[in-house]
């Protein structure tokens, strides 16, 4: 089973059909063209998942963003972007998220 795998399915304890289908929709992601450079398809799932308003997901994209060359503060950054479209409330909880995960980092 792989980290993702493994997360989801704690996750979505209580329903595998729906870890599967969530998982291949990220493994897509995660296979996304070569016209996307590597750390952007993390960077868009950030903003993805900060608009839906699931920011239990977020520490996991950022590693993986981080780990492909996105700093921090670009990350941060695409999040103050949302204020306007989505609010402070859903940006500051996801923003929340970020810092945790980026000090697992640290």
């Amino acid at each position: 089973m792989t980290e993702n795998e493994h997360l989801l399915a704690t996750y979505f304890s209580d329903d595998p059909d729906l870890a599967q289908i969530v998982n291949r929709l990220m493994t897509a992601i995660d296979a996304a063209p070569a016209a996307i450079a590597p750390g952007e398809a993390s960077l868009i799932a950030i903003i993805t998942l900060t608009v839906q308003h699931t920011p239990a997901m977020l520490p996991q994209h950022v590693i993986a963003a981080q780990r492909q060359g996105i700093s921090a503060q670009t990350i941060l950054e695409a999040l103050y972007q949302l204020v306007p479209v989505i609010g402070f409330p859903l940006v500051i909880n996801s923003v929340q998220y970020i810092h945790a995960a980026a000090v697992a980092l640290a």
